[in-house]
């Protein structure tokens, strides 16, 4: 087993309980990711999207990009 597919695992897992056990997502909601263009909100989308095709219940992913508008920084 590679240890990306460990790490995948660990954290559909983890994140899997963490909204089960909160009771985070409700049939039929509507769930935003805002993507900062960074890892953790990029892994966070992707688990969201594989939690949503093994869920039982249905529920929306939608993902916006946030502009975070750092001083100095042209994103042209």
């Amino acid at each position: 087993m590679s240890t990306l597919t460990q790490i995948e695992k660990k954290l559909l897992h983890y994140t899997g309980k963490a909204i089960s056990d909160f009771r985070m997502i409700k049939p039929d909601d509507r769930v935003m990711v805002c993507l900062s263009g960074g890892k953790d909100s990029f892994t966070l989308l992707t688990i969201l999207r594989l939690l949503q095709q093994r869920a039982k219940q249905q529920f929306e992913v939608f993902a916006f990009t946030l502009d975070q508008q750092q001083l100095g920084q042209d994103d042209c």
